[in-house]
């Protein structure tokens, strides 16, 4: 992704992998990449990529009204990707002035959460979309009680199948989500990042998530909390933080990710939990 350009109107690369040690940028469109439709936009702040489909924020968008943000759908067909038609609900506007849609995006499949943090009025959302009939529509979009003007709910968003995770920038909350097979629905709430970290990054895979908190206003450091889910209820795993890492997360099966602005640990599953390998020291720790 590439949001800052002179008129900040943005833009996203695709990568395609060409040998087990080199990636290739994929040239689609004219200019050479890819772009949204307006000035200022910033498209390609936020950016996630599934097996098919492919998501870029563009938070900024005006075109509906101020900073309503925006979301736009690619789809890779014939090896090629191209953006979804509007017929198809390939794009999708905010609902409200300063709400800043696409802030944060994730993809899994045929499912799509967004996010919306709102720094007009600080009460933020999210939105679930889905592709149904040859077509993105939008599903649920979802506030949680506790977000009074302040919150910044949305700020960072993570989906895997039918489990979605949502981080709080202004809170130490994390919110779990699934999709029960009719609508999305808010299973649980949890507050396992130390307090006052504010939660800075989320990521989810099957039955593994993780959450980052941000030190920025505190003399805490960064940390990092793993969960599980464990007989359908998310918990947060016992003596699993990871203290000065926490600006940045992901997780898969397997592996884990986490980092900070001079710091990248790479964590591997283990019969006990993760075995941390930090990549620049080169340290093995196992917890």
């Amino acid at each position: 992704p590439g949001p800052v350009q002179n008129n900040m109107n943005g833009a996203a690369y695709m990568l395609k992998k060409a040998s087990e040690h080199k990636w290739e940028a994929i040239v689609q469109d004219e200019g050479g990449k890819f772009a949204g439709d307006s000035n200022y936009e910033q498209f390609g702040s936020s950016v996630s990529i599934g097996e098919t489909f492919a998501i870029v924020g563009a938070p900024n968008n005006s075109e509906r009204g101020n900073e309503k943000g925006a979301i736009y759908f690619f789809e890779l067909k014939d090896d090629k990707w191209t953006r979804v038609s509007a017929s198809a609900g390939g794009k999708f506007f905010g609902l409200q002035n300063g709400e800043k849609m696409g802030f944060s995006v994730a993809i899994d499949g045929i499912y799509a959460i967004v996010g919306a943090p709102n720094q007009s009025t600080k009460v933020g959302k999210v939105y679930f979309f889905e592709f149904s009939n040859d077509s993105w529509v939008q599903r649920e979009q979802f506030s949680p009680d506790y977000s009074v003007r302040g919150s910044d709910f949305g700020s960072s968003v993570s989906i895997s199948g039918k489990n979605a995770i949502v981080g709080d920038g202004k809170t130490n909350l994390v919110s779990f989500f699934q999709f029960n097979g009719s609508v999305w629905e808010l299973v649980c709430v949890d507050s396992s990042v130390p307090y006052p970290l504010r939660i800075e990054t989320v990521s989810i895979f099957g039955d593994k998530a993780m959450a980052g908190g941000d030190n920025d206003f505190t003399p805490k450091p960064d940390a990092f909390v793993f969960f599980r889910l464990i007989d359908n209820q998310w918990q947060p795993i016992e003596n699993s933080s990871f203290y000065k890492l926490g600006n940045v997360v992901s997780i898969d099966n397997n592996y884990a990710l986490a980092g900070n602005l001079s710091r990248l640990t790479l964590l591997k599953s283990t019969q006990s939990l993760f075995e941390a390998i930090n990549l620049i020291s080169n340290a093995v720790k196992q917890i």
